[in-house]
């Protein structure tokens, strides 16, 4: 689900850095008359702390620009990327700070001289990463990987491509929570942010055991497409998994209109549309429990929902009769719905008892062929003759009943 740029692309952004190499050597040739070559840390400290005495007194294009070069020199220092990130995401702040200070009538070529300077240090650590990407063997090179992409972020935050790679990274480094919190700050730092990444995001958060957020996600991802059957069936997902049943159920029902012949989604509409009346009828018998009247608004919704979902099985089965998984789904929700029904039993008037008592003994009767052809499997589950031998007794087929008890 999570897509990634390819090696070709790699070595496309390896182009943009070779021509970019010259710009830097400008901008550093630029800085030698202001700043020795090569400094220590204290000295780095110690000129940084000058140039924002400065920037305090009188705050300028140029300063912000020499505060960004000095930053990004100091960072370059650090032989762990990892050490590298705050320093970029300073030098970011003061590069920003310095384009917006500069008039860009009388300033292009500062202007340009800033984005040129992004464009090295971004081309610089994402071609790392995608090197490291490329020849990685272990958990710590694909982390390695991941942290040179987060600096190429950091200095150039609307690279969408950066934050993909990264997160394809830290995921092969099982540090999924580390590509959450870099794609959840190019969500915020992206207008609109692409869908791919995303689908991404969603997908990590339903990785993690977070449906809910995936759900959100999925759908602003919808929401900036026309139509696309993988959100979807994530959105139905996160839906099922955050137990949300009846909106699971209608982005199933979409899906099935526009794929009728696909299994899988016929098979979890109908379970979700059981589940759902699950639901209902559950609460219903709770509060009458209570001492509550019986809701017959929900009483209603439970029985249309179980009625979907017949509809469902019956198609499947008209259309699969060979599919023993399928066999098997459909009679237990025969056999589960017939069973939530008689938890109702007690609490109906006489009218009511008797149309639900034919709705019961219909449900276990159409159940039974179903639990008959399963029986004739080799080693069938020990369920199967359970409930056929219970189902028999309850309709009344005593010789039925015994022919099969023997298996029990």
């Amino acid at each position: 689900m999570i897509n990634f740029i390819t090696r070709i692309a790699g070595l496309v952004l390896a182009f943009g850095f070779f021509i970019g190499c010259s710009v830097l050597q400008n901008s550093s040739e630029q800085q030698s008359a202001e700043s020795p070559d090569i400094l220590s840390e204290q000295e780095f400290e110690e000129y940084l702390r000058e140039v924002e005495k400065q920037i305090s007194t009188n705050p300028t294009a140029d300063l912000y620009l020499r505060k960004g070069n000095l930053l990004i020199e100091w960072a370059q220092l650090q032989s762990d990327p990892q050490q590298r990130t705050e320093f970029y995401q300073q030098a970011d702040l003061a590069l920003t700070k310095s384009d917006s200070l500069s008039d860009t009538l009388t300033n292009r070529g500062l202007e340009d001289e800033i984005n040129q300077l992004r464009q090295v240090v971004w081309s610089s650590e994402h071609n790392e990463g995608v090197q490291y990407l490329q020849d990685a063997q272990s958990k710590d090179q694909y982390r390695q990987a991941g942290e040179h992409f987060t600096n190429a972020s950091a200095i150039m935050p609307d690279s969408s491509s950066s934050y993909e790679m990264a997160t394809r990274a830290f995921y092969k480094a099982s540090e999924s929570q580390r590509a959450i919190t870099l794609l959840e700050e190019a969500q915020s730092r992206l207008h609109p942010p692409p869908v791919q990444l995303l689908e991404s995001l969603a997908f990590l958060y339903m990785e993690t055991g977070e449906p809910q957020k995936a759900a959100q996600i999925y759908n602003r991802a919808l929401s900036q497409v026309t139509f696309s059957f993988n959100l979807m069936h994530g959105l139905a997902n996160a839906y099922i998994e955050s137990k949300e049943h009846q909106k699971a159920a209608d982005i199933l029902q979409e899906l099935v209109e526009k794929q009728p012949n696909t299994v899988r989604y016929r098979k979890l509409l109908a379970k979700e549309l059981y589940q759902g009346g699950e639901k209902q009828i559950q609460t219903i018998v709770d509060n009458v429990q209570e001492n509550q009247s019986l809701d017959q608004n929900n009483f209603v919704q439970a029985d249309s929902l179980f009625n979907s979902a017949e509809q469902q099985y019956s198609y499947l089965i008209d259309n699969h009769s060979e599919d023993m998984d399928l066999y098997f789904e459909a009679a237990q929700f025969y056999q589960n719905s017939a069973a939530y029904y008689q938890k109702l039993l007690p609490h109906l008037n006489n009218q009511m008892r008797k149309e639900i008592s034919d709705t019961i003994n219909r449900y276990l009767s159409t159940s039974l062929p179903l639990l008959e052809k399963m029986a004739e499997e080799e080693q069938p589950p020990q369920q199967i003759w359970q409930q056929l031998y219970q189902t028999y007794s309850y309709l009344g087929m005593e010789e039925e009943a015994m022919n099969v008890k023997d298996n029990l």
